[in-house]
């Protein structure tokens, strides 16, 4: 008798642990105590998604004229291995060393080939799928020690013009636009930019509504190849 009384003491003891471990199990993954962790998430995606939809890439090099007085022709082609670039050169602004922008082009074959204006001695070349393409043909190459190009740097960017496209949809398609950034239908979101508001895409928040903002400190690009270090603010509610 004494061992079934204890074997029923054992049993009550492990099927109370069991629940209270399936109980634990619950909290840790549901987080009941987490009321706002749907609005987080989906602020959290929503500035995730903008930067998909908004990225552009950017590259930048610098070439050296060694021969004495800089290249005089009216203008000289250089080409690129394409596997040297992680985006490839697209579109490209080129500026001289006194801040001038000269004419160039870009021609794609085995070669990447870069065609600049001469008469300079440096020159910076900057290419995105961002910038307007412009045409400079019939250029002579200097030869292998006539000039040096530097490393690249290539890195990810806000794009202006995405920025632009993406408000338009805001105003004009805004069910749309907050599938694609994966915003719930129960919610709403915003977009808004410190250093040029003429951009910002808000619209009515009510009031005693809970609202989660994320900010990101980004960099946007221009078509004219300027860019500009500014703050991001996102809002769900």
């Amino acid at each position: 008798m004494m061992l079934k009384k204890g074997a029923a003491h054992f049993e009550m003891i492990f099927s109370f642990i069991f629940f209270m471990s399936f109980v634990f199990f619950l909290m840790i993954t549901l987080k009941p105590y987490e009321t706002n962790s749907l609005p987080h998430a989906v602020v959290e995606e929503l500035g995730d998604s903008f930067e998909d939809s908004a990225s552009t890439n950017i590259t930048s090099l610098f070439l050296m004229m060694s021969v004495p007085g800089g290249w005089t022709e009216s203008c000289f082609s250089i080409g690129f291995q394409p596997r040297l670039f992680k985006y490839g050169l697209t579109n490209i602004i080129v500026e001289d060393s006194t801040g001038n922008i000269v004419n160039s082009g870009v021609d794609s074959s085995t070669l990447v080939s870069v065609n600049i204006q001469g008469g300079n001695d440096a020159y910076k070349v900057t290419s995105s799928p961002d910038f307007v393409a412009g045409g400079t043909t019939g250029c002579n190459s200097p030869s292998v020690g006539e000039y040096f190009s530097g490393n690249l740097i290539e890195r990810d960017v806000i794009s202006n013009n995405s920025i632009g496209d993406i408000r338009g949809r805001y105003y004009s398609d805004y069910d749309s636009l907050k599938d694609d950034f994966n915003v719930p239908d129960i919610m709403d979101f915003s977009i808004t930019f410190r250093d040029f508001p003429e951009m910002n895409m808000e619209t009515f928040i009510p009031d005693g509504g809970d609202v989660l903002a994320k900010e990101e400190l980004v960099e946007v690009l221009y078509s004219n190849g300027t860019t500009i270090n500014t703050l991001i603010t996102f809002k769900a509610w």
